[in-house]
């Protein structure tokens, strides 16, 4: 069951009551959470019920069936006869490619790294150089070095072969939560949730959370 949380800060004058909840709430001291230094108040309040879910589910769905982007790593992924160490590659280059640059950009970048590099082990074949090179325009270059360094682990200490839950997969350099969810989940079919801006903007709406929803606390109840 998903629990609706609304989290507020405590009612100032400097802020209009209308964003902070009314109803009952179950204080929690700040410094016992690790945030800020003031009190916050975490309401557990409405539920979707689990005979909802499924209904929120193929609506998010449709959705996208109709508004989807055709990328290329969306497409190398749908294809039925490829391998899932393979598909786990393209998931994992694209998500890295994906951090901090728009989809646009990343696409040819993709595409050519795809094109020279179609494995994780060839990609552990080629030099730091080579790879700073395709690279190049993309920016943030410590993305590319965690990539060919956490490539050469991959084949050093489990022969290739990408690790295909999250928990292990966060072990690698530059491989966070979310990118490790992704590639879990899409490549292997864990079932992991990710979320990013984008998700935490439609759950914070649909579940009605006062608190800025890019932030910690609100994150962590929403994973």
């Amino acid at each position: 069951m998903l629990t609706k949380i609304c989290i507020t800060k405590k009612p100032s004058e400097e802020v209009k009551s209308s964003k902070f909840c009314k109803c009952a709430n179950i204080k929690l001291e700040a410094n016992k959470m690790k945030i800020a230094k003031e009190e916050m108040n975490i309401c557990k309040i409405h539920f979707f019920d689990e005979k909802v879910m499924p209904s929120f589910r193929n609506i998010l769905l449709s959705w996208y069936e109709c508004n989807c982007r055709s990328l290329p790593w969306r497409c190398l992924v749908k294809n039925p006869t490829l391998d899932r160490n393979t598909k786990a590659y393209y998931v994992w280059v694209s998500e890295i490619m994906c951090q901090q640059t728009q989809v646009a950009t990343v696409k040819h970048y993709f595409e050519r790294w795809i094109e020279k590099w179609p494995s994780v082990v060839d990609l552990t074949e080629t030099s730091l150089e080579e790879v700073n090179k395709i690279w190049s325009g993309l920016g943030y270059y410590s993305r590319a070095k965690n990539l060919y360094e956490a490539a050469k682990i991959i084949c050093l200490s489990k022969n290739g072969k990408i690790p295909q839950t999250a928990e292990e997969l966060e072990k690698l350099p530059g491989v966070g939560r979310y990118t490790a969810c992704a590639i879990s989940s899409i490549a292997f079919g864990e079932r992991k949730a990710t979320v990013d801006g984008n998700i935490q903007r439609v759950l914070s709406r649909m579940l009605c959370v006062g608190e800025n929803p890019t932030s910690r606390i609100v994150k962590d109840h929403l994973w």
